[in-house]
């Protein structure tokens, strides 16, 4: 985690990044993802999207306990 937080931190905000990563189903950019996606661009549809595509607890955990 310490390292995933530091790729976020450097990499800045980036809504169509963090929509990319999260495509590429790894757990780890998926947790990058949404450390750098912008909450007021994330649509409610991105949401439902992102939330189906839970398939660990380690990403689940990650991205609900990170509010957007």
């Amino acid at each position: 985690m310490p390292e995933l937080r530091r790729i976020a931190k450097e990499t800045g905000k980036d809504h169509k990044l963090a929509l990319r990563l999260w495509k590429t189903g790894i757990p780890e950019a998926r947790i990058v993802a949404s450390m750098i996606a912008v909450p007021e661009m994330m649509s409610s549809k991105e949401m439902d999207h992102w939330v189906l595509d839970f398939d660990s607890w380690d990403v689940c955990d990650q991205v609900c306990m990170k509010p957007l």
